[in-house]
């Protein structure tokens, strides 16, 4: 406010900027049904997680997998995935747009124990849309699907490396039933 005094009243002005930086959030792991808590840290309680069930020898698609980044829109962002299960394969719907990263079968996509990959985030959730997995041959039981979300950003220097920042992981149980199988009859020597 202006003060009164001789000559008048008097104001000043200054101008002032803040300069606000951005932070890293951590990628989530969604999966449909799955409901989290977040508990502070970039960490996250777990409620509740559905099953994902299907029959013995028979191809299962798991609808409702993403992973989402709140950075993904910055400038060369990018969002990894890696996938992993024990007994079966998992199938990957569309591949374009992705690095296939080391141990991941070079960039197949299609009937591997474990598919480790990344590219922008767009690419990477239209692989997940149609994920499937296909139970071994002639096993039932529990397996574990585990979906583990990275998000990468270039460095700071000039080299411009890639590097994996913040990791978010979560598990889902497969229920595989078993199914009465035909008998098989074979003819004596």
């Amino acid at each position: 406010r202006g003060g009164v005094g001789s000559g008048g009243a008097h104001t000043a002005e200054a101008t002032t900027y803040v300069r606000v930086e951005g932070q890293n959030d951590p990628p989530t792991v969604q999966i449909e049904g799955y409901e989290r808590a977040y508990k502070g840290d970039g960490k996250f309680d777990f409620l509740s997680a559905p099953s994902l069930d299907g029959p013995e020898d028979a191809p299962l698609p798991i609808h409702g997998l993403r992973i989402d980044d709140v950075d993904g829109d910055a400038p060369g962002a990018l969002i990894g995935a890696r996938i992993t299960v024990e007994h079966g394969t998992l199938t990957l719907d569309d591949t374009g747009g992705l690095e296939w990263l080391a141990g991941s079968g070079a960039g197949a996509g299609v009937g591997q124990r474990t598919v480790e990959f990344r590219g922008r985030p767009d690419a990477v959730n239209d692989a997940l849309v149609n994920l499937l997995y296909t139970p071994d041959a002639d096993w039932f039981g529990v397996d574990e699907l585990r979906v583990a979300g990275t998000d990468y950003r270039r460095s700071r220097d000039l080299s411009g490396e890639l590097s994996a920042q913040l990791t978010d992981v979560a598990s889902v149980p497969i229920r595989i039933a078993s199914v009465n199988d035909a008998p098989v009859w074979t003819a004596p020597a």
